[in-house]
């Protein structure tokens, strides 16, 4: 099943933009950019290093998300 994905638009303390999926219950309203619609938090995160490379997985939406990106 594919899900839409959203990166945060502001870093956190690590200097990371976290990506959600759009079930997350921490996605910051009105603060994010749409990345697209993907099968899994591995494919988005690889295209959106694209233009943000410093994307990280939300360990709370996507704690199953493989590094291999």
């Amino acid at each position: 099943m594919l899900k839409h994905y959203f990166i945060n638009n502001k870093t956190n303390e690590k200097g990371n933009q976290l990506i959600h999926n759009e079930y997350c219950l921490q996605i910051p309203k009105n603060e994010t950019s749409y990345v697209g619609m993907f099968k899994n938090c591995s494919e988005a995160i690889m295209v959106a290093r694209e233009n943000y490379p410093t994307v990280k997985e939300c360990k709370r939406c996507s704690s199953n998300c493989q590094e291999d990106y």
